[in-house]
């Protein structure tokens, strides 16, 4: 027999130890005599016709591209007897190695012959979990008639663990309108279990994989109507990746629980395309429908997660669809991505989305805006162009039934262009969207900065709104284009002299401000209804150049308390306390009810009077 059976005492000397032990095959070029076989498969096979009682099986592959060109592997984890964890693991200089060089990768090319890897166990609910494990690996090549064109998983999700660490999945392809054209994750069993179905990660890339369907770089698949495991991917780039169709670097259809974890442009979902010539894709980064379900956030401390310079016909960075679909954006940068039509950053049709920022920023005053430290822990949506409505961000409700919502706290909103459409900033019909702690500045193109069309609501708190319009260029800031169409601004501020603050185009629009600084009178702005308004130059420290934050001078200090409007759920942009009151005197206009409360997104605090006090004359 030709494994390598380990005691307990020398298995302690390998990453794994099973109780009933462990077998080895070595694999690589004819030439090396320490090497079992020269083929992958046929140490599959062997393990899967005896596999001597064994619990895991290690692969050990060596040998250059020239020595696996041409071959196409397949597990079915259902033929294993005993083996609980079967490995293949790459980046050997020869059989006879110890242990992976480091960084190494070897190149398993199946020169479109087929597709690299089946990866498949159709289980039962009671039957034993299998893991397969891939390593190290180059994964290239490979060509599939309909999913997978570089790695295919499917089965029971519950009881089928995959995990790949350290591979590059590149060059792959699909055919037949096949989806996932580097990885396919696909099954028609639900599982509630709580352990990873799939895990990819640790320096992984999915780079340069086509797909004549969906997900150009990765394709996640539930049919069964119920739960699946999570899907991980951890510090995964996903990059330069094309779908003929939606998704051209992720596509989730009905797949729960897939989580994105990266930090840092290197890392990121970038340069994908959705769609082509002849077809019309969505969600050039990421694509999710049928009720899939995203979270997408920085794994580290000090960097976002990314998703730059994807495009698409409809939602250039992520298109989110369907009732029943989420996605949760957590210190998330959506930058630089494009739509021929709707949604340069984000489209939203039926379904819900949560954008924001969760922990501190590191330093002082804070660096979300752009005058400060970009690589920091924030929740951007910038430099994204729409053809059509929603340079940065578009948002569509159903016709009828469930109202959706996107939702998005301290959240920066600037540099994004709608070339001929409506709302530079966001367009929205049929659906609520909520904002608090949002700065939106410098977003042009279209005449409108937000557009609320039919039955849409928008909900803006503790925000600031500057540097957008161009002064007397004839503007409107928010447009109620729908006769139902709402607008509830408070405890904001909204500075864009000689355009429009509210214009609505039906007689059945409503818009509401408390708390609120804006830039025409009140009898002039547009507004339905107010209390504890102003028509007074905030005092932006510098709103031409992003520049939010309030002089120390400002009236909008100490403007507002939590009886006149609701208080804010969370710090300011810079991560300071809010409801911190200023000790000492204050320019409070007349109709302000007074508090701790500073308007927009910026609270002055007690260090920075004493900072800026030795260092600046007020201006």
């Amino acid at each position: 027999m030709l494994f390598r059976v380990f005691t307990a005492v020398v298995s302690a000397l390998i990453a794994t130890v099973a109780s009933a032990g462990i077998g080895e095959w070595r694999v690589g070029p004819s030439g090396d005599s320490a090497c079992d076989f020269n083929d992958i498969q046929d140490a599959i096979d062997a393990t899967a016709a005896n596999d001597g009682g064994l619990s895991t099986i290690n692969v050990r592959v060596a040998g250059s591209a020239a020595d696996h060109r041409g071959n196409t592997y397949s597990i079915n984890a259902a033929d294993f007897d005993n083996v609980d964890t079967f490995r293949i693991i790459g980046g050997y200089d020869s059989c006879a190695a110890s242990s992976p060089s480091a960084g190494a990768q070897t190149v398993l090319d199946a020169d479109g012959t087929g597709r690299v890897f089946h990866l498949v166990y159709n289980a039962s609910d009671t039957d034993p979990v299998r893991t397969i494990e891939l390593e190290n690996l180059e994964i290239t090549g490979g060509l599939a008639p309909f999913a997978g064109g570089g790695v295919r998983v499917e089965g029971h999700s519950g009881r089928h663990r995959i995990q790949i660490r350290n591979v590059l999945v590149t060059g792959n392809n699909t055919q037949s309108v096949g989806s996932g054209g580097g990885i396919s994750i696909e099954t028609d069993q639900a599982s509630d279990s709580p352990t990873a179905w799939v895990t990819i990660g640790q320096g992984s890339i999915i780079h340069n994989n086509r797909a004549d369907g969906g997900g150009g770089g990765l394709a996640c698949f539930n049919t069964s109507g119920g739960n699946n495991p999570p899907v991980l991917l951890f510090n995964t780039a996903v990059i330069s990746n094309q779908a003929v169709f939606n998704g051209g670097g992720l596509a989730l259809s009905g797949c729960k629980g897939f989580s994105v974890r990266t930090a840092g442009f290197d890392n990121g979902i970038r340069l994908n395309v959705a769609g082509s010539e002849n077809e019309s894709g969505d969600g050039g980064g990421i694509h999710v429908a049928n009720g899939g379900e995203l979270t997408l956030e920085a794994s580290g401390n000090e960097r976002s997660a990314v998703v730059f310079g994807n495009s698409a016909d409809n939602g250039g960075g992520l298109a989110l669809i369907d009732d029943g679909s989420t996605a949760e954006l957590v210190n998330t940068r959506i930058t630089t991505n494009s739509a021929n039509a709707d949604g340069g950053g984000l489209l939203v049709r039926e379904a819900d989305l949560t954008m924001g920022r969760v922990g501190g920023v590191t330093g002082f005053p804070g660096d979300c805006l752009p005058q400060f430290d970009s690589a920091s822990r924030c929740s951007v949506v910038f430099g994204n162009t729409a053809g059509g409505d929603g340079g940065g961000i578009a948002v569509f409700g159903p016709e009828f039934g469930r109202i959706n919502r996107a939702t998005f706290d301290q959240t920066l909103i600037h540099g994004n262009f709608s070339d001929g459409g409506l709302g530079s900033a966001a367009y929205q019909s049929v659906a609520e969207v909520v904002m608090e702690g949002a700065a939106v500045f410098e977003n042009q193109g279209s005449s409108d900065l937000f557009h609320v069309a039919d039955s849409g609501g928008l909900f803006m708190s503790w925000s600031t709104i500057a540097g957008n319009l161009e002064s007397d260029a004839g503007g409107r800031v928010f447009r109620l284009e729908g006769s139902f169409a709402t607008l509830d601004f408070d405890g904001g501020i909204v500075w864009e002299p000689g355009n429009d603050l509210v214009s609505a185009g039906a007689s059945g629009a409503e818009a509401r401000a408390d708390c609120t600084i804006g830039h025409q009178a009140e009898p002039d702005s547009g507004f339905d209804s107010t209390s504890f308004y102003s028509h007074v130059d905030p005092g932006l420290r510098d709103p031409g150049a992003g520049d939010l934050r309030l002089n120390l001078s400002s009236p909008a200090v100490d403007y507002c308390n939590d009886a006149a409007t609701s208080a804010p759920a969370f710090g300011d942009m810079f991560d300071n306390a809010r409801g911190i009151a200023v000790d000492g005197p204050i320019k409070q206009p007349p109709d302000a009810p007074g508090g701790p409360f500073d308007l927009g997104v910026h609270e002055l605090q007690s260090l920075e009077l004493e900072i800026f006090a030795d260092r600046f004359e007020d201006s």
